[in-house]
C-alpha cells in the first residue's frame, strides 16, 4: 500500500514504475563503409609529399643561410622535409579519419520514428 502512494502525486514521467533506461527499443544503426574515397586519400598523399617538398627547401635555406657549410644545409633539408611530412601526414590522416566518420554513425534520434524498425516482445 505505501508503494501505490508513493507514485500517486508524481507525473506519469517521473514516476518509477516505468523504466530508467533511455531509448531502450532503438536499435543503432549498422555503419556504412568506413574507408575514405581514393581521390581524397590521393589528395593527402600529394600533400605530404609537397609538405616535404617544401620544407627541405626551407631546411637547406635555413641551413645554408646560418651554418654556409654544405654538410648544414642537407641536415636542414632533411629536418624540414621529415618534419613538415609528418606533420601535414598526421593532419591528413585526421583529417581522412574525420571524413570518413563524418556520414557512417548517425545518432539514432537523427532518423525519422517511422523509418526505425521496430522489435515487439
Amino acid at each position: 500500500m505505501a508503494d501505490d502512494n508513493q507514485d500517486a502525486g508524481v507525473p506519469e514521467i517521473y514516476s518509477t514504475s516505468q523504466s530508467v533506461t533511455p531509448f531502450q527499443d532503438l536499435n543503432a544503426p549498422e555503419p556504412a563503409e568506413a574507408e575514405p574515397p581514393l581521390i581524397a586519400k590521393l589528395i593527402a598523399f600529394s600533400s605530404v609529399l609537397l609538405a616535404g617538398l617544401f620544407g627541405g627547401m626551407i631546411g637547406y635555406g635555413s641551413g645554408d643561410l646560418m651554418f654556409g657549410a654544405q654538410i648544414w644545409s642537407f641536415v636542414g633539408l632533411v629536418i624540414g622535409a621529415v618534419g613538415c611530412a609528418v606533420g601535414v601526414g598526421i593532419v591528413a590522416a585526421l583529417a581522412l579519419q574525420a571524413m570518413s566518420e563524418w556520414h557512417t554513425a548517425s545518432h539514432p534520434e537523427a532518423t525519422p520514428p517511422d523509418s526505425q524498425p521496430s522489435t515487439s516482445e
